[in-house]
């Protein structure tokens, strides 16, 4: 039988600084949410707009079942209203992951007062898990899932009831109805689980009695949706970036190292070698929790890269693995604590570069946002005699940008969005270039074809910037004389 060593302890000095992280880390998070709805958390009200006027049930799936829809988040989209604000379309994920701090802190003090302030910090002050909770997708509620269900996986292990299993069975519906990358986390917690409860029983009858008990109900609501989405389930985009490019990004990004300006992968490598050391170090510890962690941080991630599948790999469907990576950091400090005066000046120092490093990145992001669509287009419109007519890069991003804007700021009926076919015929008077990563700038005169007969030169008129991994950054460009 596996031992969980537990150390509990309190102290009124200790929770008055996990109430004081929790509350920086709300406050974070709702300097985050300021600043212009972005491409997909437009898209989703999009959709979700779309599915409504659709006349029955049938019809609407497509739209509702489109991989960009998060199905917590598009029924509190559909709560909220159309005409809301960014603010209060974000205010769930703002909670939920404000939450998710406070849940960290919780699993943490299970061992010691230390460890749940370590593990609090590291994830309030992490940059993804700010960014990502900070915007009307289901990733702030995935964050909040998946750490609830491994608090309560690791209460049941050890001590079994009805009432930790339901509490279980029902976070993990809505874990899998936050984000699908939630299966992995149901499957190391199952695997976990296994584990535990044959090592218990010695057989494997009542092992899978007690399996199916714990995941007999997210495994049918699961096949139930399978079965609805398998003919109806939209794939909205796709990337050029390898599955091994974006776990590596994300890893980096969380430990405060801007790899979004390129670089090596010397921190993710550092990273995946001390994970190695601390899943050896629970394994031999007796904590079968290790198994997990094996499956969530290497294990997942490296099937991941090796299957490369030709979809859409970006670095947020790696967001769940990098929690856990933050957790595991998290145990590995305060072991590090434990191992006298050296260990905690080693582990202090880590903690201070960790803040320094993720609050530079913070500035970036705080500085830039997701972008500024609604300035550029108010811009363009106040340059421009009569009506505006507006083409871009990328038909889809900047029309469906361009479009919402210019209903919310009431220029439906001045501003249009021109698409490629027409242009090519009757070319735009402005153009909107974007998608500058890479080190890629904004070229201070570019020429377009216009109507077949040679080029035009159109000249930037402004940039509007962006950082980080939602947005885009907009070069204004305008047809010159």
């Amino acid at each position: 039988m596996p031992k969980f060593p537990y150390r509990r302890s309190s102290s009124t000095g200790a929770m008055l600084l996990v109430c004081a992280i929790v509350a920086a880390a709300g406050l974070l998070r709702l300097k985050a949410a300021q600043g212009d709805l972005w491409l997909d958390e437009i898209w989703s009200l999009d959709n979700l707009a779309v599915a409504m006027t659709r006349p029955s049930l049938v019809d609407r799936l497509p739209l509702l079942f489109h991989d960009n829809t998060h199905p917590l988040n598009t029924l509190y989209l559909a709560m909220v209203g159309p005409q809301a604000g960014a603010f209060a379309y974000r205010a769930l994920a703002i909670g939920a992951g404000t939450a998710a701090v406070a849940m960290a802190a919780a699993m943490g003090w299970r061992r010691s007062r230390r460890d749940g302030l370590i593990a609090a910090g590291l994830i309030a002050f992490s940059y993804p898990m700010i960014h990502f909770s900070s915007e009307a997708r289901g990733y702030a509620l995935l964050l909040l899932a998946a750490l609830a269900s491994v608090h309560l996986m690791e209460a049941y292990l050890r001590a079994p009831c009805r009432r930790r299993l339901a509490a279980f069975i029902l976070v993990s519906l809505l874990g899998l109805a936050s984000h699908l990358t939630f299966l992995m986390v149901e499957a190391g917690l199952a695997v976990w689980a296994a584990m535990v409860l044959y090592r218990r029983f010695g057989s494997i009858v009542p092992t899978l009695a007690r399996l199916i008990l714990l995941f007999g109900v997210q495994f049918l609501a699961f096949e139930a949706f399978a079965v609805v989405a398998w003919n109806n389930m939209v794939i909205g985009g796709r990337a050029s970036v390898s599955a091994a490019s974006s776990a590596a990004v994300m890893v980096q990004l969380s430990f405060g190292v801007d790899a979004l300006a390129g670089g090596s992968n010397w921190l993710a490598l550092a990273v995946v070698l001390a994970v190695i050391v601390m899943i050896w170090r629970l394994y031999r510890e007796g904590d079968a929790s290790w198994i997990f962690h094996l499956l969530m941080i290497l294990g997942f991630p490296l099937a991941l890269i090796a299957i490369d599948i030709p979809v859409t790999a970006l670095p947020r469907y790696f967001l769940v693995n990098a929690l856990f990576v933050l957790v595991i950091s998290a145990r590995g400090l305060g072991m590090l604590i434990d191992h006298g005066p050296w260990g905690r000046v080693a582990a202090g120092v880590a903690l201070i570069l960790f803040l320094f490093a993720n609050s530079q990145l913070l500035d970036k992001f705080f500085t830039a946002g997701r972008g500024h669509f609604a300035e550029a287009l108010l811009s363009i419109a106040a340059a421009t005699d009569g009506p505006v007519r507006v083409a871009g890069y990328h038909e889809f991003s900047i029309g469906t940008l361009l479009k919402y804007y210019a209903r919310a700021e009431g220029l439906e009926n001045a501003v249009s969005f021109v698409p490629a076919g027409e242009d090519a015929l009757n070319p735009a008077e402005w153009f909107i270039d974007g998608h500058f990563t890479g080190g890629k700038q904004a070229k201070p005169v570019i020429f377009r074809r216009r109507g077949g007969s040679g080029a035009a030169a159109y000249k930037l008129v402004a940039v509007y910037p962006h950082w980080g991994l939602s947005g885009d950054t907009w070069a204004v460009y305008r047809r010159g004389g």
